[in-house]
């Protein structure tokens, strides 16, 4: 029911459908590894949609696609592999998909030189309890806009820093309101996404110091151009 976008969700799921079924009849489904995601959250028609048909695409989030709100950038991320990994394990783990070169890689006993995976973090271990990664668990990651803005992912906290365009004007007055975001006048954005997962309230002001430093932990990525290897 929510036109071409429905026809082509249904269209999806009927493929990998298809895909699952022959693994399955040629008995390589147990030992097959899929990962199903997707690369961004969705298009700036999913707010002509919410309003038409009341589907939200992002859930309960605030974002879409190319933009730097938690909506464009938390996508589906399900691993199947019967075989070797775990099954039923809902994780709230940060993962990015630049990690699943090195997962695959220490699964596969490949020793990665690491000029060739310089953002890529292992989370094998969280797949299986008789499998461990080689390097230490991701708990950042950065963000990167449409227009060359970026926000850091650090813990529960994310900064969001605008200086070369503001993405945010494509998100629609209505749904703001619709949301409960409240108005603010910062140029940079900080949000605790345990407390308000929906980035309803920027805590910029509230919080100076934390603003400073995420401001210069993200420099210090951008001017080296690599963060698994920085210290």
């Amino acid at each position: 029911g929510v036109g071409l976008y429905g026809d082509f969700i249904h269209e999806l799921d009927w493929a990998v459908g298809r895909i699952v079924t022959a693994l399955e009849r040629n008995k390589l489904l147990d030992n097959t590894i899929i990962i199903f995601t997707s690369d961004n959250g969705p298009e700036v028609q999913t707010y002509e949609y919410i309003k038409k048909y009341g589907h939200r695409s992002m859930g309960e989030l605030r974002g879409i696609k190319r933009d730097l709100y938690q909506g464009g950038h938390t996508t589906p991320f399900i691993v199947s592999y019967p075989k070797k990994f775990k099954q039923g394990i809902v994780t709230d783990r940060l993962v990015s998909q630049t990690d699943i070169l090195r997962t695959l890689a220490d699964y596969l006993d490949i020793d990665l030189d690491k000029r060739y995976s310089e953002d890529s973090f292992s989370f094998l271990d969280e797949l299986s309890d008789d499998l461990e990664g080689s390097t230490s668990e991701r708990t950042f990651a950065i963000h990167h806009s449409a227009s060359g803005d970026l926000a850091l992912r650090d813990g529960d906290w994310i900064f969001i820093n605008r200086n070369r365009g503001d993405d945010s004007n494509r998100e629609k007055e209505w749904f703001r309101h619709e949301l409960g975001v409240i108005p603010h006048n910062e140029q940079v954005e900080l949000y605790n996404l345990k407390q308000d997962p929906r980035q309803l309230k920027n805590l910029s002001a509230v919080y100076p110091e934390r603003v400073q430093k995420m401001m210069r932990d993200l420099l210090k990525y951008v001017y080296e151009g690599s963060s698994v290897i920085l210290k």
